[in-house]
């Protein structure tokens, strides 16, 4: 009897612990950001987020957007993936057109050529990692 009076009790109490109301916000075109499609999020050494959409990259600082495309130094505008490096703090980005990277230091993107066993051009980078060593 003491046992069952012990499981009702455990239960009611776990009930009311976990009974908390989640809150949610829901961000579109209409809050800022530049596409309702977003194909990877990443958060930076600053608290900074960052997502990955058909239009460019979205920077957001928990009120506002900042976009950046390719007329802000993007190589494409169908970013599919971003990683960031924690030891330099650098946004690696792939794009439709190949890999870019924003260099933190210095708040300026680059494009980084790369080339497949050919030696052709390989475009589309559609997914990044970053090892424990930073490579």
């Amino acid at each position: 009897m003491r046992i069952l009076a012990f499981i009702v009790a455990f239960l009611l109490t776990s009930n009311l612990l976990t009974a908390q109301d989640a809150l949610f916000n829901h961000y579109g075109k209409s809050e800022g950001l530049s596409s309702n499609e977003i194909y990877d999020i990443a958060q930076d050494n600053d608290g900074y987020i960052w997502l990955a959409t058909q239009a460019g990259i979205d920077k957001f600082d928990g009120y506002t957007f900042t976009h950046f495309g390719q007329h802000g130094g993007l190589s494409g505008s169908l970013v599919y993936s971003i990683e960031v490096e924690q030891k330099s703090g650098d946004l690696w980005i792939g794009t439709i057109n190949g890999l870019d990277v924003l260099r933190y230091s210095e708040q300026k993107f680059e494009t980084v050529e790369l080339r497949n066993h050919d030696g052709e051009l390989d475009k589309q980078v559609q997914n990044i990692f970053i090892d424990k060593n930073h490579n």
